[in-house]
């Protein structure tokens, strides 16, 4: 079913209007002929520099969305986040290094907590955690697992306000209609000496900037802000909060050492190693069948075609996720 649905919007940032089209941004194949567009303007503002879609899917095209009834979007769903789980339990523990430096124990939030596996991580180290989450799909999931989630934000203000000890957010405000609101809620939900660990993808990045209207992140269908770690900040310190600290999504860690291992491990795996398996392997599975059939089990992750075709992609990169740490200010 065609979803039309249209808004226009001034800058989430400043609320400047008239911003500077840098390109078209496309769809994903699957979404072909799914919305209004099958390509959508992207902008920067000229008066704070933040990059958005300044028209784009209404309220209720949003909502059909996150639904996630289309069969494109649930495969996406099952292969990103449900079949490739066990991939992304070394990210979450380095996150939690992090953020232990700052916060080792309290009572912690995960807005858009998604089917809740750094949840599930993060009680397991000992965090006190509660969700909140807008799909239904993946409450269900969370509350299968025995997390405590929610969807209704002002029932969520009205009895933790300013009773989190941590909040995280991954990968959420760039989804979020009006990111400057999500972080003032955010700001209403944390305790006065709390931490906020917030990631997004960083169209500063030298990476986004090679790929310019190619880049990974460029998705319309979802993404509606594109933030750079300087309008990051920015709209954080407009929302009542200083960084403490920036990091790179891949690489961050918990001491100078992690950290610096995780760049050139990163530089070797994430940019060496994906170009070969991009220039070699992916072609020649594509035209032999029989390289799309194995498996292989590293500790307790597993790894076959399918999950390495989907974290491959069709780029190189490296950190064009950025993670920042702040606090109340």
């Amino acid at each position: 079913m065609k979803t039309t649905g249209v808004e226009h919007v001034a800058c989430p940032l400043c609320g400047a209007d008239r911003p500077d089209v840098l390109f078209q941004a496309p769809v994903w194949a699957y979404n072909i002929g799914r919305y209004a567009y099958d390509s959508w303007p992207v902008g920067r503002c000229p008066t704070c520099g933040l990059t958005y879609l300044p028209d784009r899917m209404d309220a209720e095209a949003r909502d059909a969305l996150y639904a996630f009834v289309h069969a494109g979007d649930q495969e996406f769903v099952q292969g990103w986040f449900l079949d490739s789980a066990d991939l992304n339990r070394p990210t979450w523990q380095r996150l939690l290094r992090v953020l232990a430096q700052h916060r080792p124990a309290g009572r912690l939030l995960d807005f858009g907590c998604g089917p809740g596996d750094f949840l599930d991580a993060a009680r397991q180290r000992g965090y006190d955690v509660e969700g909140f989450e807008v799909s239904g799909v993946f409450l269900e999931r969370c509350r299968a697992r025995g997390l405590a989630v929610t969807d209704d934000l002002p029932g969520l203000l009205a009895r933790a306000g300013g009773a989190f000890d941590c909040i995280t957010s991954f990968d959420v405000i760039e989804h979020h209609p009006d990111p400057l609101q999500m972080l003032r809620d955010l700001r209403a939900l944390i305790k006065d000496d709390g931490v906020l660990m917030i990631s997004t993808h960083d169209i500063g990045n030298p990476f986004a900037r090679l790929y310019g209207p190619r880049w990974r992140h460029l998705n319309p269908i979802g993404h509606l802000t594109f933030f750079t770690r300087e309008t990051l900040t920015l709209m954080l310190e407009r929302a009542g909060f200083a960084v403490v600290r920036r990091g790179g999504h891949h690489t961050i860690d918990g001491a100078p050492a992690a950290e610096a291992r995780n760049w050139l491990s990163g530089l070797m795996r994430v940019v060496l190693l994906r170009g070969l398996l991009l220039l070699t392997y992916k072609p020649l599975a594509e035209r032999i069948p029989a390289l799309q059939r194995w498996q292989i089990r590293l500790g307790r992750r597993v790894l076959n075609h399918q999950k390495l075709a989907l974290r491959l992609g069709d780029q190189v990169v490296i950190n064009d996720d950025m993670v920042l740490l702040a606090r109340p200010a």
